[in-house]
């Protein structure tokens, strides 16, 4: 509202508020979406509109952040930094090189096949769901880590979600208030449930039940106070467990 012509707006063609947006918007309006906008995907290969001609980016695997959610971002942020005057060459390099955030879906190893994700920045359900979403596509089974302090949150969406992956998820549940919550919901749906102590027992636990193809994340979707002074905490617990892994 507060833009002129002269201006750009990125917005989700996806999403509902972007598209009731771009009505709105007085400035010059650039949507990405899945399927269709100045950035999009055709296939697996992630375009952005070149003056007439869509050029194509980088492949959706050639991004080392994981999730459609994330490959979203990814071409949000293109169509910004296009806007601003960088060339697809240096969008491509910048996008080759992202690394992903400590403690955000970051993949810590891989053992014998079994890859390790700290995601303890998913202290709410959605953004445990966002998790789920974004490693079952290319693992045969996950391990989902979850649960700890309640911070007033219902998980009835993702008790949902977990039942709609059953059995190709089972879930490793954390000392906690949310966890009692959890439970509630997950057995409501029907959902197998391993109670374990720690995150140390979570990952012992883990690493004896999964196999090649298999992804274990440390997903909570709870805070981490009642074990723990903050999330960060807790990653650090999960990544120094992973890494006693005997290879």
């Amino acid at each position: 509202r507060h833009q002129t012509e002269r201006d750009v707006v990125v917005l989700n063609g996806d999403d509902a508020y972007g598209r009731q947006w771009m009505t709105e918007a007085p400035s010059r309006v650039l949507p990405f979406g899945w399927k269709r906008g100045a950035a999009h995907m055709r296939g697996t290969d992630m375009v952005v509109r070149a003056g007439k001609r869509d050029a194509r980016l980088i492949r959706t695997d050639q991004l080392s952040l994981l999730g459609r959610h994330n490959a979203m971002n990814a071409l949000a942020a293109a169509l910004a930094a296009q806007a601003a005057g960088v060339t697809l060459a240096d969008i491509r390099c910048g996008m080759l090189r992202f690394q992903p955030l400590a403690d955000r879906l970051e993949p810590v190893r891989t053992v014998r096949g079994v890859l390790y994700v700290n995601d303890t920045c998913a202290t709410t359900p959605d953004g445990t769901i966002a998790a789920i979403k974004a490693l079952r596509k290319d693992h045969r089974h996950i391990w989902l880590i979850a649960g700890g302090a309640d911070k007033e949150l219902e998980y009835r969406e993702f008790a949902k979600v977990v039942s709609k992956h059953r059995p190709h998820l089972h879930v490793l549940l954390l000392p906690g208030d949310a966890s009692l919550k959890i439970r509630r919901e997950l057995l409501r749906a029907r959902v197998h449930l391993h109670p374990v102590a720690s995150v140390d027992d979570a990952v012992i636990t883990a690493s004896r039940r999964a196999v090649a193809g298999d992804a274990v994340v440390l997903s909570p979707g709870a805070a981490s106070f009642n074990q723990f002074a903050n999330e960060f905490e807790r990653g650090k617990q999960f990544m120094k467990a992973v890494r006693l892994i005997r290879a």
